[in-house]
């Protein structure tokens, strides 16, 4: 099972405020965060495992099934999340969403899938 801890730098107070979690194992930054408005500066983290909440139904994981665990100790209203999903295969790209796991329900956040740069973005409150 791959599992990374990973920390960002601090996430300092401002609007549009953008964190890169480094991913150490390899030395990447998939994600970015865009924080709309930061108004407690604080740390961000990024967790990446194959193993998480059970899809929906009908709900196709990507081979290696991949999961982001984003959490920020920040103060925030708002943050865009972008996920750079290189590296990563499906069945059908065009069919791709990104989810959010809130309160025992997934929800799709996602507000941009960009295939040629295989990047997809979402926005989460």
């Amino acid at each position: 099972m791959l599992s990374t801890d990973v920390f960002c730098p601090n996430t300092g107070t401002g609007t549009n405020v953008t964190v890169n979690p480094i991913d150490y194992a390899s030395n990447t930054t998939p994600v970015t965060l865009t924080f709309t408005s930061v108004v407690v500066e604080g740390y961000s983290s990024l967790e990446i495992t194959e193993e998480g909440p059970t899809p929906p139904g009908g709900f196709m994981l990507g081979d290696p099934s991949t999961y982001f665990e984003l959490n920020s100790t920040a103060g925030y209203w708002g943050v865009e999340i972008c996920i750079d999903y290189s590296g990563i295969s499906y069945t059908d790209e065009s069919a791709l969403a990104l989810y959010h796991y809130e309160d025992g329900d997934w929800v799709d956040v996602t507000t941009v899938h960009d295939m040629a740069n295989d990047v997809i973005c979402g926005y989460a409150d």
